[in-house]
């Protein structure tokens, strides 16, 4: 099949899970979530046909833990948020290995670089972290994976081509703006259509974060 109708079937799957979830339809959702990661998988390897590689697969990985994180997401209780925080957290720091890889050389540590995320996750717990009685520590772990994540993309320009950057930076602030919403709803105060907020910056980040592996000319 082609990569531009996996694309596009990809794309059209996820606006229907999010009309359904604008809808407050649980039991359709349970069809439509769990096909958006299998599809951007097969994107993955009907793109990459004839190279693959440790990075495509160390990128297939994170997008399985993506995915079994986001069929926990459709499930309550705290068993099932604590297993996708987990989950989320480790699919995190692989794409950052992942991002560090994609490049023609190790990009060079820049504090100026990854300060503005160092910045903002230090402010958003210290925010975040008087109201949360019970997962403190799994709370700052996820905000590291995803800080150290954005880090390392901030750390590509110019060691990658000029999309694959863009579109790496683009895909952790949606990943930053996706949990920030995420862990401010849970913890602090309810957040007026949360769940649609989260779910489609959540898949944006993920779609971003592929199609910037795939942009990368070796």
């Amino acid at each position: 099949m082609k990569p531009k109708l996996l694309l596009g079937i990809f794309i059209a799957v996820s606006i229907v899970d999010l009309c359904l979830q604008l809808a407050d339809s649980q039991e359709l959702m349970r069809f439509t979530r769990p096909l958006l990661m299998p599809v951007l998988l097969y994107f993955v390897y009907e793109s990459s046909k004839g190279k693959v590689t440790i990075r495509i697969l160390l990128l297939s990985l994170a997008i399985l833990l993506f995915w079994i994180g986001d069929v926990l997401s459709l499930y309550e209780g705290q068993w099932y948020f604590v297993m996708k925080l987990s989950l989320y957290s480790l699919a995190h720091v692989i794409a950052g290995l992942v991002l560090f890889k994609t490049t023609y050389y190790a990009p060079k540590f820049e504090l100026i670089k990854t300060l503005p995320f160092i910045v903002y996750a230090l402010l958003f717990l210290a925010f975040l972290l008087s109201s949360i009685s019970t997962l403190k520590a799994l709370v700052i772990v996820y905000s590291l994976a995803i800080t150290g994540m954005a880090g390392v993309a901030s750390l590509r320009k110019g060691v990658t081509s000029q999309i694959s950057y863009q579109l790496g930076v683009y895909s952790s602030l949606l990943f930053i703006a996706s949990d920030s919403i995420l862990m401010t709803n849970a913890f602090y105060q309810s957040v007026p259509l949360s769940d649609l907020w989260v779910t489609g910056m959540h898949v944006g980040g993920q779609l971003l974060l592929v199609k910037s592996i795939l942009n990368h000319k070796d």
